[in-house]
This record gives structure tokens, C-alpha cells and sequence, in this order.
């Protein structure tokens, strides 16, 4: 089949592939009850079958593996959580290897990674910011605050981060552009249609 449909133990977020495509890491989102968490269904013969799910603090939402397919970046609400992807494919030990908290930023919900591996750019939806995090110092700082490095100002609420292919820009939506743009709220039609 061209698509495949499965249940999830949760209201999924972000379906976001390993590196090889034999695995697949779901965020899920859950009452305020249950933990939320990132299953984790290996791809086989044309199926995906849930193997184990890591429960995590907070609400995670959009990921981002690191190039080599170790780390899993994982914007959590009011965090951002560390996940080591070996770990949680083996299920051996913790698979977490930290949250980074900054009590600055709001939403946290999409994240992506410079194909580098040294930055994490995570878009804090309602903060109207997008925060810069240098991997290296997160490491060896235990997932420090300190490991924010910058802050890109938005219109409100960023979400979508897409890097250019030559990885100088980075694209980021909002669902409005800050009024010192002096921009309209509506768009003007295309074409001649007044």
C-alpha cells in the first residue's frame, strides 16, 4: 500500500523518521492526567509496529535528529528534551539524557538542527522567538540554560524552522509578522481579482 495507517497510545504530533527509515519516533501528546511521550514503531515489510514509548516531562511536540542519527531534539512545551536515539531503539537504560528548561521561552513546538550537529534552533511559539542552542555547550553543561546562545525576535507565534540548502538561512512561520513591519493583516489577492 502507499500509506499506511496505525494506531497511536496518544494524539500524535510529529511522525519523524531515523536516518536508516527502519525506525519511526512519534511525539505524543496526552490529558493532563497521563504522561506524554515519544513511541517509537519499527518499519518492516511495508508496516510499522509499536515496539515502546519513553514518557517524557512536559508536551513534545516537533523533533529533530542530528545528521549522524544520535540525537533526538525534542521541543517540549516549556523545555527542550535531549533523547539519546540508539538508547531508545536498544530500550537499554535511560534513553534521556536531560531537558534543557529556559523560563524565557513559551510553546515550545518545532525544532531542527544545522547539519553540522552544532546548533538546535527551537521556535518558542509563545514567546515570539526562535532560541539558538550550541549542542556542544548543552552536552557539556548538563543541559544548561547557559547553552542558549541566542534568540531570534518573530512576529507571533514561530513555528516551522527550514534551513536553506546552503544552511545560511532559515526560514521561520508565524502567524503574524511584528507590526514594526507596518504590514497588512490581510494579504492582497493574486492576479487581477480586486
Amino acid at each position: 500500500e502507499a500509506s499506511v495507517s496505525v494506531a497511536t497510545p496518544g494524539n500524535p504530533f510529529q511522525a519523524l523518521p531515523s536516518i536508516d527509515g527502519c525506525w519511526v519516533f512519534v511525539s505524543i501528546t496526552r490529558g493532563a492526567t497521563e504522561s506524554s511521550a515519544i513511541a517509537l514503531y519499527r518499519r518492516s515489510a511495508g508496516t510499522l509496529a509499536f515496539v515502546r514509548e519513553l514518557r517524557l516531562a512536559g508536551s513534545p511536540a516537533g523533533m529533530a535528529l542530528t545528521s549522524d542519527g544520535k540525537l533526538l531534539v525534542v521541543a517540549d512545551n516549556d523545555r527542550v528534551a535531549f533523547i539519546d536515539a540508539d538508547r531508545l531503539i536498544a530500550g537499554q537504560g535511560s534513553a534521556i539524557m536531560g531537558y534543557l528548561i529556559d523560563t524565557t521561552a513559551k510553546g515550545r513546538v518545532y525544532a531542527n538542527v544545522t547539519a553540522d550537529n552544532k546548533y538546535a534552533f527551537i521556535a518558542d511559539e509563545n514567546s515570539a522567538t526562535v532560541s539558538i542552542i550550541d549542542l556542544d555547550k548543552a552536552r557539556a553543561t548538563g543541559f544548561a540554560p547557559s547553552s542558549t546562545v541566542g534568540k531570534i525576535a518573530t512576529g507571533a507565534a514561530p513555528i516551522a524552522l527550514t534551513f536553506s540548502p546552503d544552511q545560511r538561512l532559515i526560514y521561520v512561520t508565524s502567524q503574524r509578522a511584528p507590526a514594526s513591519y507596518r504590514w497588512p493583516i490581510e494579504c492582497k489577492r493574486e492576479a487581477n481579482n480586486p
